[in-house]
């Protein structure tokens, strides 16, 4: 199930920023790899109490979508696949770039 599927409302006039949630998501992936994910972790990140991450996840598995969304957003060769190719390029990009080489350690 992906975080886009069942995304939760905001209820909170203050409140966390998904896009800051994810972005700390892919910095503890690149830095510790898959056991650096978690919820506590991530609300250290981005300064709330892990509670409050509640408001906009509903667990581990939705901060590991949502970093993965915003890494291969932020790939050139995976955004251009995305915006002018069709499914056979996407497909290429998406595991030309996931392959492991030298990359994040996860």
């Amino acid at each position: 199930m992906s975080y886009w599927e069942h995304r939760k409302p905001v209820r909170r006039l203050r409140a966390v920023d998904i896009g800051e949630v994810a972005r700390a998501s892919v910095r503890l992936l690149d830095e510790g790899g898959l056991r650096a994910l978690t919820l506590r972790s991530v609300a250290q990140q981005v300064g709330v109490a892990p509670a409050s991450l509640y408001s906009r996840v509903e667990s581990v598995d939705d901060l590991f979508d949502l970093a993965l969304d915003t890494a291969l957003a932020d790939d050139p060769v995976m955004s251009e696949s995305i915006r002018n190719a069709d499914l056979p390029a996407l497909i290429h990009a998406f595991l030309s770039t996931s392959r492991p080489t030298g990359g994040p350690a996860w």
